[in-house]
């Protein structure tokens, strides 16, 4: 197979892997970003849970995959990624490119270190930045179906904006946000030091002034400095693979034309283990968060003592509705909370609606369990463990949103608050 061949099939499959990708699992890189940061806090608090599985589901697939193979994901599945591609192509196209000197590269390299230590910093708490500050987020909205353009406006203005200025910028530098900016990029390009399988290309194999393969690398390495590809910023685009003359770059022991081939059902396989992962994981989540709901459900029927009640007797003799609820006890304490099993709603991720059951103890909120849910399923798994484990430990609603899944975390504080301001009338 020639260099021409090799290189046509190899932009064919990537870019097919990359559309699939784009329709099925656009969000996931949000959705690797936000799980690191539930280990984060699961470790500065000192809280694990089973729950926490599915929240780091998509972290630890595209973590190990990298250890395994390199950044498939950065290249081959992330919808950003992609998105900067087409952003490269139209660059291209227009002659738009602008060469970064080495330099200058290897000190903006740093930059996404330094976004990625600001972030770990929001997760610990020690400092504050709004969620609107994100442009993955407001990505990972605007690449849903449909695309939810007044949750990115209304929730991520300045995200937005960031946005259009990254996809802006990646029309004259090929992959921007990855190489400058991306967290989880920085992440990926720590992990990928120890990947198993690595891009081998023998220096004496080279001709003599042939630069071929580092100028069209993704990420703007010098490949020919070396007999294997060492760096953490290798994407594993194959690029390299496909335009050797000579048939001397190679995946490991992979051979340059079946490359692209393997490489695409590496990135197949992330996406199939993330699926059936997430089948697996969402399941946990709602077996988890049943018991409490079933009681909600089933109490206000089992309550038969004489100190208890369900509705609130008004002035004129009949009940007021604000009042009603699933309580085995009725009696303020001296928190303020009466005690006893609320209910309440909020509007969580696109509209959908979610309602909780609290349960209060001796005035303290021992349990918080969905009753129902219209919103995403993964988005809403993401949020559920955290925002509740947090809300128990603040003894109220006002908590900190969980990064990538900030709308669902939203919905599950406005349903909170909501059965609390019954439980406190």
């Amino acid at each position: 197979m020639g260099k021409g061949t090799r290189a046509r099939a190899t932009n064919i499959a990537r870019a097919a892997v990359q559309v699939v990708s784009f329709v099925l699992l656009p969000g996931i890189f949000a959705e690797a970003l936000s799980g690191i940061g539930v280990l984060v806090a699961a470790v500065a608090h000192g809280s694990f849970s089973i729950l926490l599985v599915s929240q780091m589901l998509a972290a630890i697939v595209t973590i190990v995959a990298t250890v395994l193979v390199g950044r498939v994901f950065c290249g081959w599945v992330c919808s950003f990624g992609a998105m900067e591609d087409l952003a490269g192509a139209i660059g291209h196209g227009f002659h738009a490119r602008v060469r970064v000197s080495r330099e200058a590269d290897r000190w903006l390299r740093l930059v996404k270190y330094v976004v990625l230590a600001v972030i770990v910093l929001c997760w610990l708490g020690i400092i504050s930045l709004s969620a609107s500050w994100s442009p993955w987020e407001a990505f990972a909205l605007l690449a849903t179906w449909p695309p939810d353009f007044a949750g990115a406006l209304s929730g991520y203005g300045v995200g937005l904006a960031l946005l259009a200025a990254i996809m802006f910028g990646s029309l004259f530098v090929e992959r921007l946000f990855c190489r400058y900016l991306c967290p989880m990029g920085a992440i990926y390009a720590i992990v990928s030091h120890v990947r198993i399988v690595r891009i081998r290309k023998p220096r004496k194999a080279c001709g003599a002034h042939c630069r071929a393969c580092t100028s069209v690398c993704s990420m703007g390495i010098s490949l020919g400095e070396a007999d294997k590809v060492s760096s953490g910023e290798c994407i594993d685009c194959m690029r390299c693979t496909a335009i050797c003359p000579r048939k001397n770059a190679t995946l490991g022991p992979v051979p340059p034309d079946a490359a692209p081939v393997v490489t695409a059902a590496c990135a197949v396989s992330i996406l199939g283990l993330y699926s059936v992962g997430s089948v697996v994981t969402n399941g946990l989540v709602q077996d988890a968060s049943q018991p409490v709901a079933t009681m909600a459900q089933t109490q206000s029927v089992e309550v038969v003592e004489p100190q208890a009640t369900t509705d609130a007797t008004t002035a004129d003799g009949g009940t007021s509705d604000a009042a009603t609820t699933t309580a085995d006890t009725i009696g303020v304490t001296t928190s303020g909370y009466a005690d006893g099993t609320f209910t309440g709603s909020g509007t969580g991720h696109k509209g959908g609606t979610t309602t909780v059951g609290v349960t209060i103890s001796n005035g303290v909120i021992t349990d918080i369990a969905t009753v129902s849910t219209q919103d995403d399923t993964s988005y809403y798994g993401r949020a559920y463990s955290t925002v509740v484990s947090e809300i128990i430990e603040e003894q109220g609603a006002d908590v900190s949103p969980v990064s990538g899944a900030t709308h669902s975390s939203v919905g599950i504080m406005e349903a909170v608050a909501n059965a609390l301001a019954q439980a406190t009338a």
